[in-house]
């Protein structure tokens, strides 16, 4: 009588090895990027308030004075970003840079205003792959 097989073969069980090692070199780089993205992402978040005092002020005084600086207090740091800060260009102007540590490349994220906090642009020195969508009118500075 002929016995049946108990068990995978060899050959079989190199078959499954291989498919998944297939999958796991696609699907690493892939959630590489996406740990880095939501990282450049907490600090788009952590600018949100100074975004929303830099646009109060201006809609409260026209025009942002001489001596115009920003009263959060602390400056807001996470667990990858390293300093938020705003700087002021002119009566009418400034940008947000957002800092972030080693583990996003150590890249910057420039968030400009114009007129007084309603239009706010982003520029970057990233990689384009690792901007959120939110920054869709990414150039370099």
């Amino acid at each position: 009588k002929r016995q049946m097989q108990k068990g995978f073969t060899l050959i079989e069980l190199m078959i499954v090895v291989a498919i998944i090692a297939i999958l796991a070199a696609v699907a690493i780089p892939a959630y590489s990027d996406y740990i880095k993205k939501a990282k450049v992402g907490e600090g788009l978040g952590l600018s949100s308030g100074l975004k929303t005092e830099v646009s109060e002020y201006h809609a409260s005084n026209g025009l942002w004075g001489a001596g115009y600086a920003p009263n959060l207090g602390t400056t807001p740091v996470g667990n990858d970003v390293s300093t938020v800060a705003f700087t002021r260009t002119g009566d009418d102007a400034g940008y947000i840079t957002v800092t972030y540590l080693a583990s996003v490349d150590s890249g910057t994220l420039r968030l400009t205003t114009s007129n007084g906090g309603n239009n706010w642009s982003c520029t970057s020195t990233m990689d384009d792959g690792v901007l959120p969508s939110t920054c869709s009118n990414v150039a370099a500075y």
